[in-house]
């Protein structure tokens, strides 16, 4: 499942296989979505990762002012080590509607979220615009 820059409805999705060096579109995205969130309390969530068979990616999350990220790969899961919530809170993914619940520190201001999104997609690398930690 691939999204480019002239496709929307990334709310139909919940892996969104990167196809672009900028994130400013699918960041608009993620604004919309959240604008049409229907539960204050709980956060929407994509996998976001280069190719359908990478090994690594992040996710990003949006409850309103907040973000949620995590690195993941096939030996590790990471979040920030600064992260603002001191409880769980309650993400679901794309279409599915899976539930996936955020780790106490793994939120971060919503803003912060868009510059790893923005650094993933520029480097497709680990960005280094937050400093990590393993997941609880």
């Amino acid at each position: 499942m691939s999204l480019s820059m002239n496709e929307s409805m990334i709310h139909q999705r919940e892996l969104l296989d990167l196809e672009l060096d900028d994130a400013t579109e699918l960041i608009a995205q993620i604004r919309d979505a959240d604008r049409r969130r229907e539960n204050p309390d709980a956060g929407l969530a994509w996998f976001v990762q280069f190719g359908p068979d990478a090994h690594e990616g992040l996710v990003v999350g949006i409850r309103g002012t907040a973000g949620a990220v995590q690195w993941y790969s096939a030996t590790e899961l990471l979040q920030p080590a600064h992260g603002t919530n001191s409880a769980p809170v309650d993400y679901f993914t794309g279409p599915t509607g899976d539930h996936y619940p955020i780790s106490p520190g793994g939120e971060i201001p919503i803003e912060n979220a868009f510059e790893v999104l923005r650094e993933f997609a520029a480097t497709h690398r680990l960005p280094g615009c937050v400093e990590w930690r393993a997941d609880l």
